[in-house]
């Protein structure tokens, strides 16, 4: 079995690495660190191919996935995790940074999708795993640009899942809340307030095998942490919460 984890190099990407490769997968590695990829293969015991790409080359962000699969095989999971996030007043954000954004977390993905689906198609066979994110559906303060991303590509994914029903290709749309990633460190460093310190908050590892066991069991989606389901069952209750709770930015 194959699988392929973009933004590889830290955070859910590794985990999700170390995951698979824990029950016995061939790993396509990608994103912008040689080094950090490379440190990673090696401690994972798995045939690993490792790519470096910079994936907000839209025209040639699809160049290395033949060549994965002339490696290591038909691609049987691949998981589109690449991103970037801040938290940041809107008016404060720059064009470029905003189309940055924007592309690596919606555009991309969606060439990747739209490159490695008809292989899928030809053997009836694959599963992809999009990572979007409870902001997506839960629309935040100072994250303009990213909630709206992450917002099109969960209904992107949902929107595949419905229409390859019965194809042999799953798609599963991952939702996460706060996941104590490098990333999700970072960006809440920005917020001066004791709740956002005490929001509930999950760990890769255990998204990681979240997304493994809904890989193996054909689920439709993950939003974890758990408490976060009320996001999407009681969004009007959820959406005044954060509009009236979320702190200010220090």
């Amino acid at each position: 079995m194959h699988a392929v984890i973009t933004g590889a190099s830290s955070g859910i990407g590794e985990a999700a690495a170390r995951e698979f490769a824990r029950h016995g997968y061939k790993l396509t590695l990608v994103a912008r660190r040689t080094d950090l990829l490379q440190s990673i293969s090696e401690t994972l015991g798995v045939e690993t191919n490792i790519v470096t790409a910079d994936l907000l080359d839209l025209e040639n962000c699809t160049n290395w996935i033949d060549h994965a699969i002339q490696q290591l095989g038909n691609i049987d999971v691949f998981i589109n995790n690449a991103g970037i996030e801040f938290i940041e007043k809107t008016v404060n954000v720059s064009n470029e940074q905003a189309e940055k954004l924007m592309t690596l977390n919606l555009l991309t993905p969606m060439r990747l999708i739209n490159y490695i689906l008809p292989k899928m198609l030809e053997r009836a066979s694959g599963t992809i795993v999009n990572i979007s994110s409870v902001a997506g559906i839960n629309p935040t303060p100072h994250m303009y640009h990213y909630s709206a991303s992450k917002a099109a590509l969960g209904a992107a994914s949902e929107s595949l899942h419905a229409e390859l029903k019965g194809s042999g290709i799953h798609i599963i749309t991952v939702y996460p809340g706060p996941v104590a990633t490098p990333m999700e460190i970072r960006a809440r460093g920005k917020l001066k307030s004791i709740m956002a310190d005490n929001l509930p908050t999950g760990t890769p590892q255990k998204l990681a095998a979240l997304i493994y066991n809904a890989v193996k069991k054909k689920e439709q989606r993950i939003i974890y942490p758990a408490f976060y389901t009320i996001a999407r069952n009681f969004s009007p209750i959820s959406q005044w919460i954060t509009n009236t709770f979320t702190p200010k930015l220090k």
